[in-house]
């Protein structure tokens, strides 16, 4: 897991809501040690307009980068939408990032290894898992009406162990989006994905390993 941490901070340095001036500073854990990897300038403190609130917090959570857990104060509405959307983990917590950092990181790893260890066979196959097709390693994947039929579940869920064990030519989703995860994700795999629009809004996803 990367090990990179975003708060939203007030100007005393202590966690801060989004109806709150402040700025976010990115952490990172190097040699045991939790230091700032960067600072980005946001703030949406007494912006009305909801178009503009949405266009800067959508700006702040893009410039993340690979950092994927995001903590505040209170996260809700359409900052936890737009965090859900991007698939960064939101924690609220109030404090100082010092007395944090650790636990949250922690808790996060313990739920990528259940996620990695977990496997949707318990489930319906054919819903929850890319179909083999025609020649050999080529899988198939409806993701839309997977997530019809099992909507607590995630791309990830899906996904990642599928990446993780199973050897395969290509893949091909079919999806209402790309996931966003899969703009830094996929590299951990050594993965690339090409995205074609298709009719009624879907996206065709084709996911190939990457010639090195």
């Amino acid at each position: 897991m990367n090990k990179e941490i975003a708060v939203l901070e007030n100007y005393n340095g202590e966690i801060a809501s989004f109806s709150e001036p402040g700025l976010v500073k990115v952490y990172t854990k190097q040699d045991k040690e939790w230091k700032i990897k960067d600072e980005i300038i946001f703030s949406i403190y007494k912006i009305t307009d909801v178009n503009l609130i949405r266009e800067r917090i959508i700006k702040m959570v893009e410039s993340l980068g690979q950092c994927k857990i995001f903590v505040g104060r209170k996260i809700g509405g359409i900052p936890y939408s737009i965090l859900e959307r991007f698939e960064v983990n939101s924690w609220e917590i109030t404090g100082r990032p010092d007395e944090f950092l650790d636990h949250v990181m922690e808790k996060e790893e313990d739920e990528e290894r259940k996620l990695l260890e977990s496997s949707p066979k318990s489930q319906d196959k054919y819903v929850c898992e890319p179909v083999k097709i025609g020649q050999e390693g080529r899988y198939f994947l409806d993701l839309v009406k997977v997530q019809q039929q099992n909507p607590n579940i995630t791309t990830k869920q899906i996904l990642v162990p599928f990446f993780k064990n199973q050897t395969f030519s290509e893949l091909v989703i079919s999806c209402s989006h790309v996931p966003k995860w899969f703009e830094n994700g996929l590299d951990n795999f050594n993965l690339k994905a090409d995205a074609q629009i298709e009719e009624k809004g879907r996206f065709k996803v084709t996911v190939k390993y990457k010639i090195c």
